[in-house]
């Protein structure tokens, strides 16, 4: 603020602090679509390992077998007494490299058929899921 005896800011004080904002919002912005991206990605990864999680929990709790199909570019589950459960949101493919049958089961020993998937998400994102035989556990990969 100039010394001029008058409270307040001049117009050249003003239109520098709107230039530095302008500047530092500028470095800033492009970083959000990244930050975006990356917690769509965790969020799409976090929903299936949770619906593979509840299919062997509930073959386990009920003693019966529990299914998730592939069909298209969806996971389809119907839990015990329930409505189907339909996971799609962003899947553009899903490669199942081990498992040659569509359908995937958890017995209640806590076993599984097993299955190794790539699922191809929109912006060219992939994720890599590998269910194991004989735990029926769960290991999500790194972005292939």
């Amino acid at each position: 603020m100039l010394l001029t005896g008058k409270k307040g800011f001049t117009l050249l004080e003003v239109l520098i602090v709107l230039i530095i904002m302008g500047v530092v919002t500028g470095f800033l912005l492009p970083n959000f679509d990244t930050i975006h991206r990356s917690i769509q990605l965790n969020l799409r990864e976090r929903k299936l390992i949770n619906l593979f999680r509840q299919a062997r929990k509930q073959a386990i709790t009920a003693n019966k077998p529990q299914k998730i199909e592939v069909r298209g570019t969806s996971f389809l589950y119907q839990p015990s007494d329930a409505e189907f459960v339909e996971f799609n949101q962003g899947i553009v493919k899903i490669e199942l490299i081990e498992n040659s049958e569509d359908i995937i089961i958890f017995y209640p020993d806590g076993t599984s058929s097993g299955a190794e998937l790539i699922i191809h998400l929109e912006n060219e994102q992939k994720l890599k899921f590998k269910i194991d035989t004989i735990s029926g556990n769960l290991k999500a990969g790194e972005n292939l």
